[in-house]
């Protein structure tokens, strides 16, 4: 588990984005490494705290031009493809998982911290879904996280406008447990992790699957209709000039 830093003694793993993917961003070998590490979690019995974090400028930038193209390529021939499912992993982590988004999220960046149980974020950072930036339809169960942390006018207006946020701006308007001046919030996600590692880990287990129950279930209908609306909208043509625009029109 050299992707994680942990520290057994007070029970508390904080694993980093940038230990994932040297960019800040999401790509095939990123999914596959979140899935192992949920794998090793669940295992380890030392550990009653997750810590997602990413730096204090970026949290996580959200899927790479290539992993889009794969994306495009796969739901053109009509193949769905399996990365939500690897990511949702962070959802089914049998403890709780807190999320220090000192750094801006956009698209499936901010979906992975919407995915934690507690939420702490920077008045100055910016916050956003770039999905229909690219002209296809949300993925990740990004419909229903943002519903249930926006609400259904805030969550609709992020997604369908593409539009970032402050955090500043988001204050009273979100379900972010926390919106902090930036160098305050790892100080605040380390001290919500203290007080939930003190309690016994198999509790901590019974809480989080039961107060959890609705948001997977919520998770997995989402996903499914989201993967029947890629089929279609990744099929339209300007998709992939969208795309590479987003990027800065680099090849």
């Amino acid at each position: 588990m050299n992707d994680i830093r942990m520290n057994k003694e007070a029970g508390i793993a904080r694993l980093s984005i940038y230990a994932l993917s040297k960019d800040g961003a999401i790509d095939d070998g990123f999914c596959l490494q979140v899935q192992k590490i949920v794998e090793d979690l669940k295992r380890d019995q030392g550990i009653k705290v997750l810590i997602l974090s990413g730096t204090p400028e970026v949290f996580c930038y959200g899927a790479t031009k290539d992993f889009l193209r794969e994306l495009n390529a796969h739901y053109k021939n009509h193949v769905e493809h399996d990365y939500a499912h690897h990511l949702k992993a962070l959802l089914d982590l049998p403890i709780p998982v807190i999320a220090a988004m000192e750094g801006s999220a956009t698209g499936g960046g901010l979906v992975l911290g919407l995915y934690a149980d507690i939420i702490v974020a920077a008045e100055e950072s910016r916050y956003g879904m770039s999905f229909m930036n690219m002209g296809f339809t949300p993925g990740m169960g990004s419909t229903a996280m943002c519903r249930e942390v926006f609400g259904y006018h805030g969550g609709f207006e992020m997604l369908v406008t593409g539009i970032y946020r402050k955090g500043s701006e988001l204050k009273g308007k979100c379900g972010f447990n926390y919106i902090l001046p930036r160098t305050e919030v790892m100080a605040k996600a380390m001290d919500l992790a203290a007080a939930i590692a003190e309690k016994p880990r198999t509790s901590l287990e019974l809480l989080k699957k039961y107060m959890s129950i609705e948001r997977r279930k919520m998770l997995e209908e989402s996903s499914t209709t989201e993967a029947f609306m890629h089929r279609i909208s990744f099929n339209q043509t300007e998709v992939e000039t969208l795309i590479q625009e987003h990027f800065g029109g680099q090849p």
